[in-house]
């Protein structure tokens, strides 16, 4: 998940950031942009997760008064749930060292979350270090394509599917068996970008061309697991055409824009054919981050609100429902969704919204808000992270229901 928060992210929403120029303090830069990008998250708490082109998931540096933990130190074993709350659990992700990470997606099974060490936490052992958690057990990965990676999925096979930056590229991959294998991307493309993977195996991203710093022209792309070196265009329409993510059927999710226009959510056929989605009355939104089922969950911005707000579609009725100060970040096949009630910008925490009523979800501590990244297919668990303010460290969770 991964271009937008995650709402989710989400799954980080984030929206296209330009490549970092060349020659640059690129660790210092990354962080700088997580600092801003976190707070912005705060504000619109959307899923998925994620990240858009090849920007990396957006959350705060932290730079610890001791040493920072590395990668080699004792990993904590796996905690247990500290608190519960209307029949559900919150756990803390162990880490290495029990250094400050985010955790972006979670497969639909559920059992297997992913993420990756915050800002500069990991040290210079953390470079090129995915974070993969089976049944809340950590197992990190070493051996990233390039030192800043971004897993954007996982599937029920335990593939992780993400991105890494350097300081004029990035590079998408397949995390699969413990070993990183590159994806085949366009010779031409000026930025590519995995987005998520699904049972079958197949991978979905984005490949764009451009102008400066501006998207002129931005298709969504199709690998397989079983064959990464291959790919395929998915979409011809709209010219900018952007993944956050596929689901099991193959529907692919995302924005797409004509040059010159904002952004509309749509969701694109196995084939490519284009459905675009509005909110009630006809009016606007900007992308669709999540798909369960029939259900689909995306946001907009309309300037009514000091963040961006959160839109629930019936794929096969028709039926739309905007959510108020309730944000989802993932969504279940019931319809069910796990979001965060935007309070202020310092007070947003979990929820867990059924059919209309918003039940609060346990955080570690009193007083801390969370970002929603993800949740599985049978709504059972939810994953994302805790903090009290935008410069503390944050605290990977796991949510069970």
């Amino acid at each position: 998940m991964n271009d937008e928060f995650e709402a989710q992210a989400l799954k980080p929403l984030m929206r296209p950031q330009p490549m970092p120029p060349s020659k640059v303090d690129i660790k210092r830069a990354l962080a700088e942009g997580r600092r801003r990008e976190r707070s912005r998250r705060l504000l619109a708490v959307a899923a998925v997760a994620v990240a858009v082109g090849a920007t990396l998931i957006g959350v705060s540096a932290f730079a610890p008064d001791r040493r920072p933990p590395q990668i080699g130190d004792e990993t904590p074993p796996s905690p247990t749930v500290v608190r519960t709350r209307n029949g559900c659990g919150v756990q803390r992700l162990p880490t290495p060292g029990g250094a400050p990470a985010v955790v972006g997606a979670v497969d639909p099974a559920g059992r297997y979350a992913v993420g990756t060490l915050d800002g500069d936490s990991g040290g210079e052992q953390g470079a090129g270090v995915v974070l993969l958690w089976t049944d809340g057990v950590l197992q990190p990965v070493a051996g990233a394509p390039l030192p800043y990676p971004h897993p954007a999925g996982v599937n029920a096979a335990g593939v992780v599917v993400g991105n890494s930056q350097g300081e004029s590229t990035s590079v998408p991959w397949m995390l699969k068996d413990g070993t990183f294998t590159r994806l085949a991307t366009p010779p031409d493309a000026d930025t590519v970008s995995a987005e998520g993977i699904n049972a079958a195996g197949d991978i979905i991203g984005t490949a764009s061309w451009q102008d400066g710093s501006r998207a002129t022209r931005a298709r969504i792309v199709r690998w397989n697991v079983a064959r990464p070196e291959q790919f395929a265009y998915v979409t011809t329409s709209p010219t900018i055409a952007r993944a956050s993510g596929v689901a099991d059927d193959g529907t692919v999710f995302g924005r797409g824009m004509e040059p010159g226009h904002d952004p509309q959510p749509y969701v694109w056929r196995p084939d490519g054919t284009p459905r675009l989605l509005k909110r009630s009355g006809g009016k606007p939104a900007y992308g669709v981050t999540q798909i369960a089922g029939d259900w689909a969950i995306g946001y907009y911005e309309d300037g009514s609100t000091w963040f961006d707000q959160g839109v629930r579609w019936n794929l096969r009725t028709g039926e739309v429902r905007e959510l108020g100060t309730f944000v989802p970040g993932g969504v279940d096949a019931s319809g069910r969704m796990f979001g965060v009630v935007m309070r202020s910008i310092d007070d947003a925490p979990p929820a867990l919204w059924t059919d209309g009523a918003v039940l609060e979800m346990p955080v570690l501590s009193d007083g801390q808000s969370a970002v929603v990244t993800s949740m599985s297919a049978d709504g059972r668990t939810a994953v994302g992270w805790l903090s009290r303010s935008k410069n503390d460290p944050v605290l990977p969770v796991r949510w069970t229901c």
